[in-house]
C-alpha cells in the first residue's frame, strides 16, 4: 500500500445516535472499541482523533464500504466524506496537519487523539 494509493477521509458522528449513548454522555468503552476497530482493520491504514467526535483515516476503501463498516460503531447519524489533501484548510495543531501529508505505508501508532493509549 503506498500514500498514493489512500484516500484521506473525515468522519464525523452525533454522539447521541451512536450505540453506547446514555444518560447524556457517550460510552468512553464504545468509543475506544471503534479506535481498537480502526487500530486493528488491515484496511485502515492509519487514522486520528484530535476533535473530539471526528476523525480522519487513510484506505484504498471508498466512502461507501467505509460507511457500512463504521455503522456498527457510529450509529444512525454520520457522514464519511474524502479529503482532498491539496484543497484542504482549518485550524488544527501541526503534528495533525504532518499526518495528513505523512505517507503511511503500513501501520503504526495511532497520531493522537482524545483517549490515553490502552495499558495506561
Amino acid at each position: 500500500m503506498t500514500n498514493d494509493d489512500l484516500n484521506v477521509y473525515i468522519v464525523n458522528f452525533q454522539a447521541s445516535e451512536a450505540p453506547g449513548f446514555a444518560n447524556g454522555q457517550l460510552s468512553l468503552v464504545h468509543i475506544e472499541g471503534f479506535n481498537l476497530y480502526l487500530r486493528n482493520s488491515q484496511e485502515i491504514a492509519a487514522y486520528w482523533n484530535y476533535i473530539p467526535l471526528l476523525y480522519m483515516v487513510k484506505t484504498k476503501l471508498p466512502a461507501r464500504e467505509l460507511a457500512i463498516r463504521f455503522r456498527p460503531f457510529l450509529g444512525s447519524r454520520f457522514v464519511v466524506g474524502r479529503i482532498d489533501k491539496q484543497d484542504v484548510d482549518g485550524l488544527l495543531p501541526s503534528a495533525a496537519w504532518d499526518w495528513i501529508y505523512f505517507p503511511h505505508q503500513e501501520k503504526w501508532k495511532p497520531a493522537g487523539g482524545m483517549l490515553p493509549p490502552p495499558g495506561l
